[in-house]
């Protein structure tokens, strides 16, 4: 993620994703299967041209592949964060477990299959306050950390 911000929430609950957060690949990119979530179950249920991998996950078998296929975590979009309060270009993704036990090594966190992790990474809006009411001005490099302490 090349942003000039990134950060790492760690926390027992988030609300569910606005988008697929794990998608199968053709070689040529192309998406051959996707997540598929309890809302959005009835998008796929009278199609004939999906076939169900389980009960959260549908194939595209019309569609070619060509060079293999891969799973992919695509980025998914955050929109807690966005222009108006100082951030642009957001992007999140959920690290795969062993990513995630490291990024709390790092941070001195237990691995706790409690709690998720999601990476969150953003560019700043030029020139925008950062002060947040009440609470001063907030340096740059926690400005995304201070609106999501508001938001949970």
């Amino acid at each position: 993620m090349k942003r000039e911000a990134v950060i790492c929430i760690i926390k027992s609950h988030f609300r569910p994703p606005p988008e697929p957060t794990v998608v199968l690949m053709s070689g040529e990119c192309k998406i051959i299967g996707e997540e598929v979530f309890p809302w959005t179950r009835k998008d796929y249920e009278a199609r004939d041209d999906v076939v169900w991998m389980f009960d959260g996950f549908v194939l595209f078998p019309k569609i070619p592949v060509i060079g293999g296929e891969h799973f992919v975590m695509p980025p998914v979009s955050f929109p807690e964060l966005n222009e108006s309060n100082g951030c642009l270009d957001v992007v999140s993704c959920s690290p795969a477990p062993s990513c995630d036990a490291m990024i709390r090594e790092y941070a001195g966190l237990p691995v706790d299959t409690k709690l998720a992790s999601i990476i969150v990474a953003f560019n700043r809006v030029k020139g925008f306050d950062a002060s947040i009411p009440g609470e001063g001005s907030v340096k740059e490099h926690s400005l995304a950390r201070s609106h999501l302490r508001r938001l949970s």
